[in-house]
């Protein structure tokens, strides 16, 4: 799917400088970019990688960062393209980049009553289908204190209900100490502060969810009971060559301490049977 989502955004990035409109490349794209594509534009004035996205209000006043200016007919192409090479794609030896609660945000969707809640950047998990550890770093979690206090900002904001994500929020802390997951201790922190909201959990990977988890989920007040598990598929063959590390018997017995603990739940990413 990597290939069809470039040229998706190739197309739609085509069309926006037929119309003469000043392009702007960010985010993934910028990683796994194609230099003679962007060449070719017109309008093209900035590439920004995942590691200048702290900078953005500086990137806007076209500082930190190379800007291509007015047309590209009017720059040395060699110029351009030593700029387009010296932002590298792969970041599998880096950290994720990830806002703090400090940071300056926008709550989108507090208008409906509820907003995201990033808990941790990108992914350890290595899939062998994947590319996230190559385009966006290795994983890089948030501190218990910095991520209870933008909880309570969004609460002060009239948030009602907060979506905790990560790409495998089970796996939270674990890039910070030892490799042990501290997602349970967060969710009980989050759970004991006071105020008027509830919380959504989404991307419970089935490799660390224990069954002790789940008791342990079943004790939080303010936990909806929502379970995004991507189990992704149950054929034993098939998970070791995703480099999964559970089998068909921890998805069921999984599955059944769910319903054992909940009378009533929603559980989104069925195995494949």
């Amino acid at each position: 799917f990597l290939s069809s989502s470039r040229d998706e955004a190739e197309e739609t990035i085509s069309y926006y400088d037929s119309l003469w409109k000043k392009i702007i490349v960010m985010w993934c794209y910028a990683e796994v970019k194609n230099d003679d594509f962007l060449m070719n534009l017109k309008n093209l004035h900035a590439v920004i990688p995942h590691s200048n996205s702290k900078n953005l209000d500086l990137i806007f006043k076209n500082e930190k960062i190379f800007t291509l200016k007015n047309k590209l007919d009017t720059l040395k192409s060699e110029k351009i393209k030593d700029y387009l090479k010296s932002i590298g794609w792969n970041n599998i030896n880096s950290k994720a980049f990830i806002w703090q609660s400090t940071d300056k945000r926008a709550y989108l969707n507090a208008d409906y009553g509820y907003e995201y809640l990033k808990i941790s950047e990108w992914c350890d998990n290595n899939c062998t289908f994947c590319i996230i550890p190559n385009i966006r770093g290795r994983q890089k979690s948030r501190t218990i204190e910095d991520i209870i206090l933008e909880v309570k900002n969004m609460i002060n904001s009239w948030i009602k209900e907060i979506e905790i994500i990560a790409q495998d929020i089970t796996r939270y802390w674990t890039d910070l100490y030892w490799w042990e997951s501290k997602f349970i201790k967060l969710l009980e922190e989050i759970d004991n502060i006071s105020g008027d909201f509830k919380f959504r959990l989404f991307y419970m990977y089935p490799d660390i969810l224990t069954l002790d988890n789940i008791k342990k989920l079943k004790n939080l007040k303010k936990m909806l009971p929502y379970f995004d598990i991507p189990f992704q598929h149950i054929s034993p063959n098939i998970l070791k060559r995703m480099w999964r590390f559970y089998n068909e018997e921890h998805i069921y017995n999984l599955l059944d301490e769910i319903k054992k603990e909940f009378d009533y739940i929603i559980i989104d990413g069925p195995p494949s049977l």
